[in-house]
């Protein structure tokens, strides 16, 4: 749930960073947040109600089980994602 949380962050500042810079980078990062979305809301439902002291159903609870792997892959393509736009822009501030 944090990792993912972690990556939706990081996901948010690079989208930032790019509607400045490279509006073309910017559909793409939107895309892949729709996905990271998609992947992870039965998990991000889950969190949120355990933090909120909620009770988490059945009905959840699988979703969650279900969703587990395709939410963990489409976390760690946003983490690559996010890391090589970092780097392309230490090596040459300036450029998108």
């Amino acid at each position: 749930y944090f990792r993912q949380l972690g990556a939706y962050g990081a996901l948010t500042e690079a989208i930032a960073t790019a509607e400045e810079r490279n509006p073309e980078l910017t559909e793409r990062l939107y895309a892949l947040e729709d996905a990271l979305q998609a992947a992870c809301a039965a998990l991000r439902e889950a969190g949120d109600r355990r933090i909120n002291d909620q009770e988490i159903d059945d009905d959840l609870g699988w979703a969650v089980v279900a969703s587990l792997d395709g939410c963990a892959e489409t976390t760690r393509r946003v983490e690559a994602t996010v890391q090589r736009i970092t780097r392309l822009q230490t090596a040459a501030p300036g450029t998108p």
